[in-house]
């Protein structure tokens, strides 16, 4: 049996807001201490935590995999009230979710049904990794510079120096830039607070962030971390209740973690030439120090269309 109990509905409603933008089905994996949700798109992933503890009731006897369909989900939860109290309910034998809509002065019960999928899709754990720059701003103005360089040109470029965090932009209208300065307060939503381990600069699609923009509501807060070599993560953190963290990739990243400089120059000079691998692959990198030499993983089909391809290629260090 899974019962869960949400006295702010309204919650789930502006989770799925920016979820639905980027994946159209996904798997509800629900345990016995959170409900979470992993999905991507090409160049996109999100994942959604919603930890036992922010439920007003949480029942979860076993582990259970939902398939839903994001979009009729949210069809439904647009009958909800916004002040609703939200139950999700599921049988160990059912193929089929409820959802129970209920005022809170409980003169008002809607009860919808939707039949669950079967999707075959692999979850993902990305592997700690240390960022170039960490910046925490009010979700507000993140999402205010965003809709408004929209305006100018689809491609923002997201500077971190000493003077702060800078968002600059360039269209056919002209040139725009916006500098966050760190900025400590007692309220932490008034609050921009940058952790710089070295400068770094890169373009980013406004057309994806805008899609990321959509989950304001849920914090006050967001947290942008940034580096030449990781996808972009955009984190909104809703306290006890749980996080959604959106991740953006360029056209090509590494990962590594305690390397040698020179291994990670091989890999980065092997796939830029290498007539194998296409350019607009994601790869991670497991590095070998003890042999001297490294394994390229092809991950394109987690972030990407295409066959999913897990080969190896062993570069000895020179």
């Amino acid at each position: 049996m899974l019962e869960l109990r949400l006295a702010q509905g309204n919650l789930l409603k502006k989770v799925l807001e920016p979820i639905k933008d980027i994946v159209d089905e996904a798997n509800f994996d629900c345990s016995k201490t959170s409900c979470s949700l992993q999905g991507h798109r090409p160049m996109d992933f999100v994942e959604l935590l919603l930890r036992a503890e922010g439920f007003e009731h949480y029942r979860c006897d076993k582990h259970y995999l939902m398939g839903m369909n994001l979009n009729y989900m949210s069809t439904m939860f647009k009958c909800a009230g916004n002040d609703d109290i939200i139950t999700i309910k599921a049988d160990d034998a059912s193929d089929k979710v409820n959802f129970v809509f209920e005022s809170p002065n409980k003169v008002k019960v809607s009860d919808f049904e939707m039949h669950l999928m079967d999707i075959d899709v692999d979850r993902f754990d990305f592997p700690e990794a240390e960022y170039d720059a960490n910046i925490r701003m009010p979700s507000a103005q993140f999402a205010k510079i965003c809709r408004d360089f929209s305006q100018i040109d689809d491609t923002v470029v997201i500077s971190v120096i000493e003077e702060g965090v800078k968002f600059s932009i360039t269209g056919e209208i002209g040139t725009a830039s916006v500098v966050c300065r760190h900025t400590p307060s007692n309220k932490p939503e008034e609050a921009t607070l940058i952790e710089r381990n070295k400068s770094v600069e890169l373009p980013f699609s406004l057309r994806y962030m805008i899609s990321f923009i959509k989950a304001t509501p849920i914090s006050n807060t967001v947290t942008i971390s940034i580096s030449s070599m990781l996808p972009l993560v955009v984190d909104y953190n809703t306290a006890e209740m749980g996080y959604i963290r959106l991740q953006h990739c360029i056209t090509l990243y590494l990962i590594y973690v305690d390397c040698h400089g020179v291994l990670v120059n091989e890999a980065l000079h092997h796939i830029v030439n290498s007539e194998e691998l296409d350019s607009s692959s994601k790869f991670i990198a497991i590095f070998d120090l003890q042999n001297e030499s490294f394994l390229l993983m092809d991950c394109s089909k987690f972030w990407g269309e295409g066959e999913r391809c897990e080969g190896e290629t062993m570069v000895e260090k020179k």
